[in-house]
């Protein structure tokens, strides 16, 4: 999923990380251009199989939180 991701366009960082007090959780944080291009993202076959993959195995529905830069 990582290198996939990364060779979008508009793909600028992917990251995953675990709680070390809690390794059943798991951030996922990515950056993209754009919100144009994080929504292709969405599209792409890479993602969709990981999407359904992780729906099948995780114990609840992952959650997806939008961030922006805060300003200076």
């Amino acid at each position: 999923m990582i290198a996939p991701s990364l060779a979008e366009e508009g793909g600028l960082g992917y990251q995953p990380y675990v709680d070390p007090t809690r390794a059943d959780r798991v951030l996922i944080a990515e950056e993209w251009t754009d919100a144009a291009a994080l929504e292709h993202h969405f599209t792409l076959p890479h993602f969709q199989h990981v999407a359904a993959v992780l729906a099948e195995i995780l114990a609840e529905p992952f959650t997806l939180r939008r961030l922006t830069d805060m300003p200076a």
